[in-house]
């Protein structure tokens, strides 16, 4: 990282030379596919035609883990300025591109179009630490004694029969209150019927 390598492809054809500048690796949590970020500046040969770099773009890197090359995956977002979709001969670019990686890669490879590939080393990706605020629960102190507290006996009501059940004032019944009161407005209703 950070030294100038020339671009050749697998024929041998010079298509430009480029710097890996800076590689940034972000994970939303342990274990998930990390967001690889890759600084490069980019010289394209004066060449025209197909042999000559014309783009770079997330497909042309993979992830290597295990020793077995892994596709990128496309990443959204990612720094600023991007390298632009296509290259023109004789110009130097510098700018980002964004991709996926599995998280547990530690080597990744830029292979664009017609050339064995450039292996670079992915730094740990760095994961964001959360952390959540709880407030403990709270303490209920309950009152020390030291014997239990016998209840005191509650009277008991006389049952219905019993002799000293007897209510001074009976409460009168719907049915009692009616009669009662049909009987007090007209004693000789019943008579004239």
């Amino acid at each position: 990282m950070g030294s100038r390598f020339p671009i050749v492809a697998s024929d041998g054809a010079d298509l430009g030379s480029a710097t890996i500048q800076q590689v940034e690796s972000d994970a939303p949590s342990e274990g998930a596919p990390a967001t690889v970020a890759v600084k490069m500046s980019i010289t394209t040969s004066d060449a025209g035609g197909g042999h000559r770099l014309s783009s770079v773009s997330w497909k042309d890197f993979g992830a290597i883990v295990g020793g077995v090359e892994q596709d990128a995956g496309r990443a959204s977002g990612g720094p600023s300025p991007q390298l632009p979709d296509e290259l023109e001969p004789g110009r130097t670019y510098t700018g980002w591109v964004t991709f996926t990686a599995p998280s547990v890669a530690g080597t990744a490879i830029w292979k664009p179009s017609g050339t064995a590939g450039f292996r670079f080393v992915l730094p740990e990706p760095t994961v964001p630490v959360t952390t959540t605020t709880s407030s403990p629960a709270p303490v209920v102190e309950t009152p020390q004694t030291s014997e239990p507290r016998a209840a005191a006996p509650a009277e008991v009501a006389p049952a219905a029969g019993d002799e000293g059940a007897e209510d001074p004032e009976p409460v009168p019944t719907p049915e009692e209150e009616s009669r009662s009161s049909s009987d007090d407005s007209s004693p000789d209703s019943s008579e004239d019927e």
